[in-house]
């Protein structure tokens, strides 16, 4: 399932061997940013506040729904 904007999705990212703690933000799919024509980074609303994260990372959790 490829994430859109509106969907709820976490933002998974491991750290090299030996390095911190995974990197996990749960939030909405607010804004995607391309690159040369490919989903490079997007925008994610946590809460009240905005992090930008790179699009690979992400795993949809709940779709928007469409009413």
């Amino acid at each position: 399932i490829c994430p859109q904007v509106g969907d709820l999705v976490l933002s998974y990212k491991k750290a090299g061997y030996g390095g911190p703690d995974p990197t996990l933000l749960t939030g909405v799919l607010y804004k995607v940013d391309y690159h040369m024509g490919r989903k490079d980074t997007c925008t994610l609303m946590v809460g009240t506040d905005f992090h930008d994260v790179k699009f690979n990372t992400l795993i949809v959790l709940q779709k928007k729904s469409c009413l």
